[in-house]
């Protein structure tokens, strides 16, 4: 058996205490299989000797010889175990971003394959890794990777979007989010709470993140152009299925961005085996709690697998 690893492994992502109020049966068994994964992936990349993680600098000593099978750059020339041999058909994550980069604003790490090459088995390009780049200082995103974003990013200060913010302008320490891309409150989020929520039409400001109507981190930003974008799964890219319920057949939630089976119903009757007389049949034909769309929540609360819970997750 082959695993193919990723180094975001999902773990514990549901806020604490909703296993309790949840989709009993089907929400248990859920979360036995999606641990079961988490454990696989896990067991896979320590197994294979790959791990994610950072690039070692070089020092004043001179540059670091690369150390083969770890999944990093160890002599910083941006390639990963180049020139390294490795067992066929064995995958590996890996990242050749700067220290202390990977996994913060947009960087990620990404998988490589061992390959053969003239006869020689080795450590193929490190695929779908994203590495810092410069900030654009307008947009919603880190590009750079240092955990500050557009006007709040040192290197903007300068930038002509950032000093043509009018004098009154109170981010990072407003007292509440605005639906406008920037981190308004510096507590690390974005739009967070919903303030994006009903705009239809042309969206206030490049960067502006609203939620999808689907459970568990699915988010859209605002384009350049003034339009909204694709629904993506936070930190892991384009969905692989679904962006909303209606994408998914009768009995079927969109979850991660993909078709999840739920308890199937013709009626809220159907449900009071799992939620007594408080759960309810959605249009989609499965039970749920409290809620099935985002706004049957109060502001700032969203509906997470028929839950009205705090926003756990942010692009």
């Amino acid at each position: 058996m082959r695993f193919v690893h990723d180094s975001h492994v999902r773990l514990g992502s549901r806020p604490a205490g909703e296993k309790a109020r949840g989709f009993g049966v089907v929400r248990k068994v859920q979360e036995i299989l999606a641990s079961m994964a988490a454990i696989a992936a896990i067991f896979a990349l320590f197994a294979c000797g790959a791990r994610s993680g950072l690039r070692f600098e070089p020092t004043d000593a001179g540059p670091l010889e690369e150390t083969c099978s770890n999944g990093l750059d160890d002599d910083g020339d941006g390639l990963v175990d180049e020139a390294c041999p490795c067992p066929a058909g064995l995958t590996q994550v890996c990242y050749g971003g700067a220290d202390g980069s990977e996994g913060v604003g947009i960087c990620r790490a990404g998988v490589q394959a061992c390959v053969e090459t003239l006869g020689v088995l080795e450590w193929g390009e490190c695929e779908r890794e994203v590495r810092p780049a410069r900030e654009a200082c307008i947009g919603g995103l880190d590009e750079d990777c240092d955990g500050t974003l557009d006007c709040d990013d040192a290197d903007c200060a300068r930038d002509e979007a950032c000093v043509s913010l009018p004098p009154d302008d109170c981010t990072p320490h407003c007292p509440s989010e605005t639906c406008d891309g920037r981190d308004n409150t510096g507590d690390g989020r974005v739009d967070e709470g919903r303030v994006c929520d009903g705009i239809e039409g042309p969206c206030p400001a490049a960067g502006a993140i609203r939620i999808c109507d689907a459970y568990c981190g699915i988010h859209q930003r605002c384009r350049l152009d003034g339009t909204w974008g694709p629904c993506v799964v936070d930190g892991m890219g384009p969905v692989p299925e679904c962006d909303e319920h209606a994408d998914c057949p009768h009995g079927y939630m969109c979850d991660v961005g993909s078709c999840v089976q739920s308890v199937d119903c013709r009626s809220d009757d159907e449900c009071d085996y799992y939620f007594g007389d408080g759960g309810f049949c959605t249009e989609q034909g499965f039970c749920v709690s409290e809620c099935f769309h985002h706004d049957d929540c109060p502001v700032p609360l969203v509906c997470d697998l028929g839950l009205c819970v705090p926003d756990p997750y942010h692009p």
